[in-house]
């Protein structure tokens, strides 16, 4: 069975390649992801479909460019990941750059929750 880190880094790295299905590979049935209230995506999406959803609704007005990812282990099932997004709006084109926190918690190999915090 893989580590926790090991999901998360897997799973970093087919989300930068746009590997959708090494992507689904790795995230639970009962995935939860949570976003932050106030944006245009806030809410929560349910399974690896939700995720897609998420995706898809992320990227209609934004484009987003991932700095380098600092990841820390917390336990077994638990990883932080910090890093800088540049955030680009498709049609005026402005941008904002921020830190992002991103707690993953992995179970049965997989990413089961997505909780995202926007500093």
């Amino acid at each position: 069975m893989r580590t926790g880190l090991e999901v998360v880094t897997r799973f970093s790295e087919a989300l930068h390649d746009n590997d959708m299905e090494q992507v689904r590979s790795l995230l639970h049935d009962n995935l939860v992801v949570r976003e932050a209230g106030g944006l245009p995506y806030s809410g929560d999406y349910y399974g690896p479909q939700g995720f897609v959803d998420l995706l898809a609704a992320m990227n209609e007005s934004l484009e987003l460019t991932a700095g380098p990812i600092v990841r820390d282990v917390l336990s077994d099932d638990t990883i932080v990941s910090r890093f800088r997004l540049t955030f680009i709006a498709r049609g005026s084109r402005s941008s904002a750059e921020m830190s992002l926190v991103e707690l993953y918690r992995v179970a049965d190999g997989r990413i089961v929750e997505l909780d995202v915090y926007y500093k």
